[in-house]
């Protein structure tokens, strides 16, 4: 992480300019010093492009800033002690966003997540994970509304169907179907209504209606 760069030597407090860092391979840091560390705005750069730019605080990433690693994924937003924390913003050079809270480098609390696919959740997240209450909304035009474990419908919840036609109301697993639950669907201009027992994501009994 950006708050793993050693210390070095600057010239005197408040130079600003290029300076070589100690033991990292000419990494170069450029800003404000105090104290005989990096304090105030800067930017560190590493020879394999990484780099961090923002506020520094006794010689960690501090305050407001953006890093970039060398796989090319950025994050811009809080530090506290050169870790991630507060409000930020995640993009992975692969594709997937992350916009929310952030603990210990980590999203914690409240976020908005989308992968690669264009999967988008949005609600709680706890040491990293999609955890809590939330909602999932799927490329099909699919949306789930509730309870949700690594990312996937777990515990209570309802799926709304992509045309709005077909509406589950009930409890999950692994993203399956598991236990009590009500559908409802509208067939021919009909309402039907199956109340029943669901054993992962297949109907085991059923009432009618």
């Amino acid at each position: 992480s950006p708050g793993e760069s050693p210390r070095d030597d600057p010239a005197a407090d408040g130079d600003r300019g290029m300076f070589a860092v100690a033991g990292e391979d000419d990494a170069t840091y450029e800003g404000e010093w105090a104290g005989g560390k990096r304090h105030g705005k800067g930017k560190f750069i590493k020879p394999d492009g990484s780099y961090y730019e923002g506020d520094f605080k006794l010689d960690k990433p501090w305050g407001t800033g953006t890093f970039r690693n060398k796989d090319g994924d950025l994050y811009q937003g809080r530090f506290v002690e050169g870790v991630r924390s507060g409000f930020g913003k995640y993009m992975s050079a692969h594709g997937e966003e992350y916009e929310g809270e952030f603990l210990e480098g980590l999203p914690c609390g409240k976020g908005t997540y989308t992968n690669a696919a264009g999967e988008v959740y949005v609600g709680e997240f706890v040491d990293g994970y999609r955890r809590g209450v939330g909602t999932i909304r799927w490329p099909s035009g699919e949306t789930y509304e509730g309870e949700v474990d690594e990312g996937r419908a777990y515990g209570f919840g309802t799926l709304m169907s992509s045309d709005s036609l077909s509406t589950y109301k009930g409890f999950w697993a692994r993203g399956q179907k598991h236990g009590k639950g009500l559908l409802v669907s509208m067939v021919g201009g009909e309402s039907v209504v199956v109340e029943g027992v669901w054993n992962r994501g297949a109907l085991e009994s059923e009432d009618v209606g």
